[in-house]
Formats: structure tokens, sequence, C-alpha cells
């Protein structure tokens, strides 16, 4: 019997997983000395003495050479200052630009690296250089489109992690506008609580040569089983990675998150076109340790009333709970910010509707409503009627009627409870002046700037340099100078406040503890009182070194009993 021939069916597409496991799997290149020739200035080839490359530098260039991108999760110490400046030369870029924060732009401090390794290498002449900050301006879409970059090189890359922010938008139109443009990104925190901090980044320098899901479905559902989350993550997550050889078999549910990381980090070094630093890059030992002065009871009363009610000492009531989490950290540091109002007579009806509106919009977050889940949204649901709470509208209304009075609030100034804080990090800065140490007090709240410079000390904030400061002891903003500078002629770090963000303390710590620093050891100090924040961020760091492979100083830092005990329990 003949039999008709079978049609032939299309091949079925693959799915993201599955696209992702079959991803060729790498192992880095041994590059010798060799591979810096075509770096390397000509007057210093042949000589004994000439620089060399860094490993992490000459794999970071090999993957621009060969993947023509590059996802760089390189640690804080590893050179990536000279990998943004030698890029372009790497991928043969004629009009490359770089963007970097502008405290590193306004500074300076940019500027002095260019010019040092010019001295050494072919760094780019071409070099467009931007800062984050003007790339959110109004006119940086007509300055993208001017230069037309065929090479975008993102230092400190994990500036572009949010997807509604006007910087990471604009760099994402001109990239599916122009999808031939190299894209590198390196950051010595390039995720800092999820792997939708990078995804965007990856596909933009490898295409579909990316590690991470390209669709938003299943990059939801690696998020779900991956991301640095107190959230139990749903186990029919897990399954998206199996095709990467997930194996949960004998598994308990609470380790299954931890082994997902791991094996989605492993995943990631190993693809074309990633460097990840898997070693410390410093000499010096590290040590996390934690100051104990008394709180006075004015301080513990605040910070009880806040818990219970959610108000401030002078009666202001909060929304959400990242208001909550800014008044106690300031409560913390025993001060907190109040309204400056014109005549010094106080609103009443715009803190009554603030306060009502406030009130109202809390209860309806405290539903935990997943299409309702920030103040906006709760107001456009109100508005179009998909919540239905007539006492919540209301309060709405007679919020909008009085809150245009203020842009977008009255001035606010501090109101301090004690200065107990201000006096211990005063005898800190003491100790280190008689033990003839060098320290940087890191400094998150203005209040507290203010008057540590009224103590004589010498505070660095926005705009200023203290790369160029020869004072033994120093204060500076953790917002303006936590990244991008070269801080080690400095060994002691005390943190008035710990930043709740295993990221912001990596790189801040990465300010002295890095390449070049001198001293045996580099101590990194915060306050009992914060404890809890320190333990939030020792978990985000696990899962940053667990997905990137880029060692996390939290996790190989010696911790102190009191920050043990907050990180184990």
């Amino acid at each position: 019997m003949i039999r008709a021939r079978p049609q032939a069916t299309a091949a079925k597409p693959l799915t993201e997983p599955q696209r992702i496991a079959r991803l060729p799997r790498v192992e880095q290149p041994d590059l010798g000395p060799e591979f810096d020739l075509k770096y390397l200035h000509p007057r210093w080839h042949g000589r004994p003495d000439a620089p060399a490359l860094r490993p992490a530098q000459r794999l970071a260039l090999y993957w621009i050479e060969t993947a023509r991108g590059l996802v760089g999760p390189i640690g804080c110490g590893h050179g990536k200052g000279l990998i943004t400046m030698l890029a372009p030369r790497a991928a043969n870029a004629r009009r490359p630009v770089l963007f970097i924060p502008a405290s590193m732009k306004n500074s300076g401090a940019f500027s002095r690296e260019y010019a040092k390794f010019s001295k050494h290498w072919l760094v780019s002449r071409s070099l467009q250089v931007m800062s984050y900050e003007s790339l959110s301006r109004a006119d940086a879409n007509a300055y993208l489109e001017a230069l037309r970059p065929d090479m975008i090189i993102a230092d400190e890359a994990h500036l572009l992690r949010y997807h509604d922010s006007a910087r990471t938008k604009r760099v994402a139109r001109y990239m599916e506008s122009e999808p031939t443009t190299v894209f590198v990104g390196v950051s010595g925190t390039l995720t800092r609580k999820s792997v939708k901090d990078f995804a965007h980044l990856s596909e933009w320098a490898l295409g579909k040569g990316s590690p991470l899901p390209m669709d938003w479905p299943t990059l939801e559902a690696f998020a779900d089983a991956l991301d640095s989350s107190t959230k139990t993550p749903d186990p029919a997550s897990f399954g998206a990675m199996r095709p990467l050889g997930l194996d949960l078999s004998g598994v308990p549910f609470e380790d299954w998150r931890e082994r997902a990381q791991r094996c989605f980090g492993e995943r990631l070094l190993a693809t074309a076109g990633v460097v990840s630093t898997g070693d410390a890059s410093v000499g010096a030992s590290l040590v996390f340790s934690a100051r104990e002065p008394a709180v006075p009871e004015v301080v513990t009363d605040a910070l009880a009333t806040l818990a219970a009610t959610w108000t401030r000492p002078d009666g202001e009531e909060l929304a959400t709970p990242l208001d909550l989490a800014r008044v106690e950290s300031t409560l913390r540091a025993g001060f907190y910010y109040r309204w400056i109002w014109p005549d010094d007579k106080p609103d009443v009806e715009w803190l009554e509707a603030r306060a009502a509106w406030n009130r109202a919009c809390r209860a309806i977050l405290s539903r935990d409503l997943a299409r309702f889940d920030s103040p906006f949204l709760v107001a456009a649901g109100l508005d179009a009627g998909a919540l239905d709470d007539p006492l919540a509208a209301q309060a709405l209304e007679a919020w909008r009627a009085v809150r245009e009075r203020y842009s977008p609030t009255p001035p606010v100034e501090p109101v301090w409870l004690s200065d107990y804080l201000i006096d211990d990090v005063a005898a800190w800065v003491v100790d280190r002046l008689d033990a003839g140490e060098r320290g940087i007090v890191w400094v998150q709240h203005s209040a507290v700037a203010a008057k540590l410079a009224e103590c004589g000390l010498p505070v660095f904030g926005a705009g200023a340099d203290p790369e160029a400061s020869h004072e033994p002891v120093i204060a500076c903003s953790i917002r303006a100078h936590g990244t991008g500078k070269n801080l080690q002629r400095w060994a002691h770090n005390l943190f008035t406040s710990w930043p709740p963000s295993g990221s912001t303390i990596e790189q801040a710590v990465a300010r002295t503890h890095r390449a070049g620093q001198d001293e045996d050891e580099v101590t990194a100090t915060g306050y009992a009182h914060d404890a809890d924040r320190f333990a939030k961020s020792y978990v985000d760091a696990g899962y940053i070194e667990r997905t990137t492979h880029t060692r996390q100083r939290l996790r190989y830092g010696s911790l102190c009993p009191v920050l043990r005990d907050a990180v184990d329990t």
C-alpha cells in the first residue's frame, strides 16, 4: 500500500526557558599579557615596567570584541573605569557615548582618571561623556538623535534599572530604533533585589544571546523564583527554570529559592558576553561592626508611637510603608522634619485634608489589592469607579481641592529630639584622630550633615570632591559619593544610618575597601539600632552573590556579634 508522504510541519518556536537553556555554555578564555598590546600605548611595548590589564578587564574587552556587547556584574575595584574608556576600541566604535553619575562627571573624578589612563592606554578620543542626570532632561532625546551613537557604555549601569524612569525609557527607545548599537553595561551592583533590574540591560547587550527572559510573563516567573524577597514564591514559578537544569528533588521548599539562584548564576556565568568577578580584589581584611549608644527615651517613645499609629511627633499621619520607613530613619537619628508655615501659622485645612486622604489611602493599600498598590493607582481607581469606596473618594476630592496651595508641600525644617547620635559620631571622630587613623562618616540625611558641619567636620555633599581632600576624617553624602569615587586613602567607615539595601552598602564600602588600600584592615561601622536594616541588606547581598557570582563584601566581611545575631534571626 502506497502511503502519502507526511507533510512537513513548521518547527514549534522555542519558549524563553528553552531558548536560554540552549544558549552555548562557554568557558572564559585564559588571556595573557599579549592581549594587552592592542590596547597599550606603543611607547610601552616591550618594556618590563609596562602596565598590565587586570583579568576582568581583559575578559570584558574580549567579549566586547567577540560578542559585540557586555553584561558586566564586575565588583568594585576590578577596574571598570578603564574598561569603559577602552571599550570603543574593542568594538571599533566611531560614535561612542558613556553614561556616568553626575557626581563623577561634575567633580572632575572622571577627567582625572581619563588623563591618568591616557598616558598608558589607547583610550577612546571620540568618547562623549554624559551624566545619567542629564539623560533625564527633556532635551536628552534630541541629544541622542543628533549624536546617533553606535555604542552606548553604561558605567554604574544599575542607574538604568528602573523601567519607568525617563533615562531608562530614552535609552530603551534608542536601542529599539538602532538595534545594531553596541551596549556595554558594567556595575559592581548590577542588580539590587530583582532580576528585573537588569533583564533589559542584558537584552540590549546580548540580544537573543541574553540569559534572561525577553518576554514579561516568563521574566515574572523567574523573578518570583529568584528575587531577594520576604514574599513566599509560587511553587509553579520554579517550573519555568527547569529547562535550565534546576533540580529540586529532595530539596525542602524553603531552600528552593537559594537553589534556583545558584542554578541561574551558573547559567549567567557560562554565557558569552558576561563577565563576573567571583574573587575579591583587595588584600585588606574587612570588618563590619556596630556601636551601641544609649538611645534616649524621647526617641524610643517617638518610634513606638510611629509604629503604633503611623504618625510623626507633630501629628502628621503617613500613608505608605515608604513614608513610614523614611520617618523611622530620621527618628533613629534623633530628629524628624516638620513643615515651615507662612507667618508660622499652620494651614489646618490643608493638614486635615492631607491626613484624611493618607488615612483612607493607607486603609485601601492595606488590603493588598494587586491593581491598587500605590497612592497613584488608588486615586486612579477611585476616579474610574474601579474602587467602590465613597469615603475614600470624598477624602480624595477634599485633598485635591487644597493640595496645590504648596508645591508640592511646604518647606521643612528638622526638629531635634536628641543629639545622642551626633555626640556618638563626634566621639568616633575623636577616636580616629587620636589613633592617627583616617575615616569617613557616611551621611544619609542632610540635617545630620548640617549638624556635623556645625561641629567642624568637613562635609562633602553634591558637587564637592572628597577625593581632593587631605583631611584625616571627613563626612560624605552617601547619595552623592557612595558610588564611583576612589577613597582608598581612608580606611574606616561610620554609617550614621545603615542603608536597607545590599547594593548601597556594597558600593559605599567599596569606596575604601578597594585596590590601592594600604591598610591591613578596613572597618565599616553602623549602629545597633539599625541592625534590622543591616540584616535586610545581608539577604540582598546573598541574592546578588548567588545570581551574578559577584562576591559581596557584606557576605565575606567579618561580622561583630550584634550584626551576626541580627543576620541569624
